[in-house]
């Protein structure tokens, strides 16, 4: 049973991928669809951290979140991760958090966690991952996708593939600058 569900895992990384690849892996905000989320949608969905609490973003309301949707398989998510361990470790304390939500098993994303040094919360993605990436405007499913939310839970942008230091820094400096 275990081999079924990892090969079924192994083929939708794969497509995920593959759409990630296909689409383009600096599909923006500019020609993304518009997220469907208000800010109490936002701040109230959840889902569980790695040891089993349900987590909402609401835990982070007023600050700037950028939430990274990811998977230990995807190559372009773990190019990005190191930035954003670093960036969360420089920017933590002018109100900046990274949230990741992977979607992918717990043993995989608590061993990756770990050697990669993740400063920041890790959700788990639970069935609901898809509609709710859906719903962030993430509308091909691709992996990884970025959502930057202001100070008043407003999404102020998205991105479907890697990101980078410079892309990070360009979004999140005018939010950190600016109070409710």
């Amino acid at each position: 049973m275990k081999k079924i569900r990892d090969l079924i895992a192994l083929g939708a990384g794969i497509l995920l991928a593959a759409g990630a690849i296909y689409m383009g892996l600096n599909w923006n905000s500019d020609n993304a669809p518009q997220p469907e989320l208000s800010a109490g949608a936002l701040y109230t969905t959840t889902f569980p951290d790695l040891t089993g609490k349900s987590r909402s973003l609401g835990e982070w309301q007023g600050k700037v979140i950028v939430l990274n949707l990811w998977a230990t398989w995807c190559g372009p998510c773990r190019e990005e991760i190191p930035i954003m361990v670093k960036l969360q470790q420089q920017y933590r304390d002018q109100g900046l958090i990274f949230v990741g939500l992977a979607f992918d098993d717990k043993t995989p994303v608590e061993k990756y966690a770990a050697e990669m040094g993740i400063n920041y919360p890790i959700l788990l993605g639970d069935m609901n991952m898809q509609d709710f990436s859906q719903r962030l405007g993430n509308a091909k499913g691709g992996l990884p996708y970025t959502v930057i939310i202001d100070r008043g839970g407003k999404i102020i942008t998205t991105r479907l593939g890697g990101v980078d230091e410079k892309f990070l820094l360009q979004e999140v400096t005018p939010l950190l600058q600016s109070k409710i």
